[in-house]
């Protein structure tokens, strides 16, 4: 088996990682005109077939969960606000957020809808097998013996553990980590784990 982990927002990434958890691709989310389209998925699954094809390995994939629109767009940032206090700041949180306060909250939160809707359509489309996972799932399990602190920081901090000489970056001049990169990652590590108990991974929901 290899896993791929994926984060949909449109800073996000995906990972793939082999069966003892070393990263053999990493892809930030293709985009045309900064916006998310499947035939730009489409293409970077086709590469990550290749790869499993080469294997003779199965893909399973963890997609990053984001909740469906409630009726009362201020009912989502009640919902920011509480994620935040258990767990920090979350890269889909943030976003959401901006896209809240936006004059048309409504319009811009079924386009994030949207783009996660297109990406997990592609995959299916592959006929591989594939979770949904809320940020507080995986989370949950990756983060374990951290200090509490900013979500980023601590996503990174466990990546480095892991993957200590890997940059977690795109482009070589940029002085941050690509944090949808970091999420990715430790996505795919946690379907990984996941992978070790026998458990229908075929659009589950976590």
């Amino acid at each position: 088996m290899i896993y791929l982990g994926i984060d949909p927002g449109i800073h996000g990434a995906l990972v793939l990682l082999d069966s003892e958890g070393c990263r053999l691709g990493a892809w930030p989310m293709p985009t045309i005109r900064g916006k998310i389209e499947a035939n730009p998925i489409w293409q970077t699954l086709q590469e990550i077939r290749a790869i499993s094809h080469d294997r003779l390995e199965i893909v399973q994939v963890a997609i990053e969960k984001v909740f469906t629109m409630p009726s009362d767009v201020a009912a989502i940032s009640k919902q920011i606000d509480a994620t935040e206090a258990d767990t920090g700041n979350e890269t889909n949180w943030r976003e959401l957020r901006k896209l809240v306060n936006q004059r048309d909250g409504r319009v811009g939160i079924l386009s994030y809808g949207r783009t996660a809707g297109i990406i997990e359509g592609c995959v299916a489309a592959m006929e591989w097998p594939y979770m949904l996972v809320s940020p507080r799932t995986w989370q949950r399990e990756m983060w374990k013996g951290t200090d509490k602190g900013p979500s980023k920081a601590r996503s990174y901090t466990v990546a480095k553990r892991f993957w200590p000489n890997d940059t977690m970056k795109f482009d070589r001049g940029r002085k941050e980590f690509h944090d949808g990169l970091v999420d990715a990652l430790l996505m795919a590590e946690y379907i990984r784990r996941l992978a070790s108990n026998p458990v229908d991974l075929s659009a589950k929901s976590a």
